[in-house]
């Protein structure tokens, strides 16, 4: 009941934050995703230290996704002591995942996604950063994440968290065709939905185009 009610709390706080934002919008894009991503098997705190260090271990755990995004907030500006941030995006995102390998199954995540303006590092291509929050449901219980148990596929959890974070390369020569490469991450949020430990992170890459 707990659980529920948060989830009720957290789905309606973002809906009320999206129509806010919705309706100081002047321009839409819509954008279309096909993701690859593999399970990486670390905590999400420890991941970049793994990776560097050479410790970060995959298994035979895949995903593939489509996602539709959609620009709500086209530019909005940071303030910072070193004077105004111009240029972040907000997005909508909402993605139908097909997990195959260790696990079977088919996974929704809708998430609200905070974009930095795109940085210019050469005359060919520039780079941007994401970060998104939202929710994941998956359509059964996956059969590799752990439960609160410790043990894979013993009592794992349907509903999570769901965050993910990317870089999005974009040729200059094709400004609406972007490579992306993205971190794909379910948790309970350290136990506030789920226990902790009870879900996955998935590293990966993709095409996206917008419209």
């Amino acid at each position: 009941m707990k659980s529920r009610r948060l989830c009720a709390f957290l789905v309606g706080s973002c809906m009320g934050l999206l129509l806010a934002l919705q309706a100081q919008a002047q321009e839409t894009t819509w954008r279309l995703g096909a993701f690859w991503a593999v399970w990486a098997e670390t905590n999400l705190p420890e991941l970049p230290y793994n990776a560097v260090t050479g410790k970060l271990t995959f298994h035979d755990a895949h995903l593939t996704s489509l996602e539709l995004s959609r620009t709500i907030l086209p530019d909005f500006t940071i303030p910072t002591p070193l004077g105004d941030w111009r240029g972040h995006r907000l997005e909508l995102a909402g993605q139908v995942v097909k997990h195959w390998g260790k696990q079977k199954h088919v996974e929704l995540t809708g998430a609200l996604v905070w974009r930095t303006p795109d940085w210019h590092f050469s005359d060919a291509a520039s780079v941007n950063f994401a970060y998104g929050n939202g929710l994941s449901y998956a359509l059964k219980p996956p059969r590799y994440e752990k439960g609160p148990e410790g043990i894979r596929g013993v009592n794992t959890k349907q509903f999570q968290f769901y965050i993910l974070t990317e870089f999005e390369l974009t040729p200059a020569d094709a400004p609406d065709w972007h490579l992306v490469f993205r971190l794909h991450h379910r948790s309970g949020i350290w136990g506030v939905i789920s226990p902790r430990r009870t879900g996955s992170n998935y590293l990966g890459f993709g095409l996206r185009r917008d419209f």
